[in-house]
Order: structure tokens, then C-alpha cells, then sequence
């Protein structure tokens, strides 16, 4: 048992196997102030369970989880105990990695009192590791609110109505695409923007300084059940062929996904990563959404997406360095096949 005592909510761990052929039980205690007030949970050989006990002032209670026929008790497996206010809750796993094979969640009559964290042994030899405690969590349950967007920045969009493009926009290699019918129509091109293949066109103008909001209404068919890797189209923050993110609705291989991807250099070489949104459509809203971290002198772009207009998805955050200046627009690429359509390019105040 640890000398030190630990009280409030609390999260107890520790890798246990009993040794070869054991019929014992490996056990890991999460509070012990002695014989009549402690809390174990079990791997119990001769059960073949995943085994609570909990004793308290005037009483006790007890619970069983049967492990799977599979389940060896001469491997290593991590037993973890939580305990917040009048709730037990107990995971066996391989490796601590949210994959439980088995779980169990009680109710006690009363919170638990200060105690001792260890592990024990009944009626066999076994291993212990990594045992210790901390603090449990505080949980938050309430989401950020999605970012909000305010009037639109007409020095700064597009609706693509004017049968020609504005002087505002410029071209990175040949122009491509043509504004026709209120849309700025694009065949994906069979070229590419990634790592040492820079050889697609890019549309692109001046972003606003400060904060803001981008957001196009794409459509772009790109079937189903076919191979059509990697035809897609978006939204592009762009500092330099490598150094950029984009927000796409892409092909890859027989998948269909909405991709928030960055390039940066890293490591003289070429990085990348990309981050799942929303759910893909045919017709889609994409938003990127922009706010200057001036603490660590960084901009900061959230991806989100839709498939209405009205009901957004939000997803995670890439930066780019605060000195660099980017501009935004519109690519369409990574082979031919299919075309984009974008009914608008607006970017808005915060």
C-alpha cells in the first residue's frame, strides 16, 4: 500500500498478470483505511471475472463482470478504478488504450473516504506495475459555442455573378475555370499541390487584416463505390506551395471526405497532415474561419462544414506562423473527372 493517502475524486491504475497457471486473483485497491473501508476490483482466475468490492462502515457490496473465454490472466492487463462522488466505475483494457474488455459501474451510498492505493493478491503469485493515483478529471459538458459570422466584406467577395472574374483575384500558374451562370465552374485539374508536385493552378486574393470568416457553397459530384482518388475541390488559406491548409471535399481512393489539410515546411522537408470534418455531399457549405493569436503571434484557421447551409459541423484548428501574410481562394484538383462549382466566395466579419 502507498503511505501517501489520497481523497476526492480519483483515478487509480495498475498493470497486473498473475503468474503461469494461477488460479488467484490479481487485485488493485483504490482506497484502503483499513479492514472495513476499502475499495478493490479483482481479476479473479478462478471466476473468470472482473470482480468489485466495496466495504464501508455499515456494510458492503459486491459485483461481478465476466472477461471474455479468451482473456488470459498471465498477460499483462491494466485495471483502472474511478471514483467521483457516489459513483464506482472500473475498465480492464490491454493497454490502457479505451479499448475495454470489460467494465463496471456501481452506485455506493456514500462518496469514499481518504485511503491508500495498492495492489493485492489472493491465493496466487502475481506481477504489478505502474500503480499509482491522481486526481480524476473535472468534466466539461458544454461545448464553445460555433463561431459566429457577421456582415459580409464585399471589398473581399465574390458572388460570381458578373460573367468574368473581379481584378481582385489572381492567378498561381495558368488560369483555369470560367464564371458562368452565377458559378465559377472548374474542372478538377490533373495536377496537384502537394509536397514536390506544385503544379496545379490556384485562384486566390488578399484576405482582410484581423479576424474573419471565409465560406464557398460547393457542388461537386464525385460519385459513389469508384475509385476516384484524389479529384476534390475548396477552400484554400495559401502562404506558398508549401506552406498552406485548405478545407476540401476530396476523393480518396473509394471514400468520399471532407479534409481540412496543411503543408508546412518541417525538418528540411516537406510535412503534411489532414483532419476529418463533417460528412461529405455532393452539394456542400465550406467555412474556414480565421482569428490572429497574438500571445503566440500565430493565425489560427477552424475548419467547419455543411450540407445545408444552416447546420454546421465544426472541426479542429491549424495554424500558420504570425509573420507570414496569407491569401485565400479556391482550388480545384488532383485529377480529371470531375467538376466543381462554387456558387460564391464571401468572407465576413466575426
Amino acid at each position: 500500500m502507498s503511505r501517501a493517502e489520497r481523497s476526492g475524486p480519483r483515478r487509480a491504475a495498475a498493470d497486473l498478470r498473475l503468474r503461469k497457471n494461477g488460479r488467484g486473483a490479481a487485485g488493485l485497491v483504490a482506497t484502503y483505511g483499513g479492514r472495513h473501508r476499502y475499495v478493490v476490483a479483482w481479476l479473479d482466475a478462478r471466476k473468470h471475472a472482473l470482480v468489485t468490492e466495496v466495504a464501508f462502515k455499515n456494510g458492503g457490496l459486491s459485483g461481478a463482470t465476466e472477461l471474455p473465454q479468451s482473456f488470459r490472466f498471465d498477460r499483462w492487463h491494466n485495471v483502472a478504478i474511478e471514483l467521483r462522488d457516489r459513483r464506482l466505475h472500473v475498465e480492464v483494457t490491454d493497454a490502457r488504450l479505451n479499448d475495454p474488455v470489460a467494465t463496471q459501474t456501481t452506485g455506493l451510498p456514500a462518496s469514499p473516504s481518504r485511503g491508500s492505493v495498492g495492489v493485492l493478491t489472493r491465493c496466487a503469485r502475481v506481477d504489478a506495475d505502474n500503480v499509482g493515483a491522481t486526481r480524476l478529471y473535472r468534466p466539461h459538458t458544454a461545448t464553445e459555442p460555433l463561431p459566429r459570422t457577421g456582415s459580409r466584406l464585399g471589398a473581399y467577395s465574390d458572388e460570381f455573378n458578373n460573367n468574368a472574374l473581379e481584378p481582385a483575384w489572381s492567378w498561381v500558374r495558368a488560369p483555369q475555370g470560367a464564371e458562368t451562370g452565377g458559378a465559377f465552374t472548374w474542372p478538377t485539374q490533373d495536377a496537384d499541390l502537394y509536397k514536390d508536385d506544385n503544379s496545379a493552378s490556384v485562384l486566390l486574393r488578399e484576405a482582410p487584416p484581423g479576424n474573419y470568416t471565409l465560406e464557398t457553397e460547393l457542388a461537386l459530384d464525385l460519385g459513389v463505390n469508384t475509385d476516384r482518388a484524389f479529384q476534390q475541390a475548396g477552400l484554400i488559406v495559401y502562404g506558398n506551395d508549401n506552406r498552406y491548409v485548405r478545407l476540401m471535399h476530396v476523393a480518396i481512393f473509394n471514400t468520399r471526405q471532407s479534409e481540412f489539410l496543411k503543408e508546412m515546411p518541417f525538418a528540411g522537408g516537406i510535412a503534411d497532415g489532414g483532419m476529418i470534418v463533417g460528412p461529405p455531399d455532393d452539394h456542400m457549405w465550406l467555412r474556414i474561419v480565421h482569428r490572429r493569436d497574438r500571445r503566440h503571434n500565430e493565425h489560427e484557421y477552424r475548419a467547419l462544414t455543411s450540407r445545408d447551409g444552416e447546420h454546421w459541423i465544426r472541426g479542429g484548428v491549424w495554424t500558420m506562423p504570425g509573420h507570414i501574410t496569407p491569401r485565400i481562394g479556391l482550388v480545384s484538383l488532383g485529377g480529371t473527372g470531375a467538376t466543381a462549382e462554387f456558387d460564391y466566395f464571401r468572407v465576413t466579419k466575426p
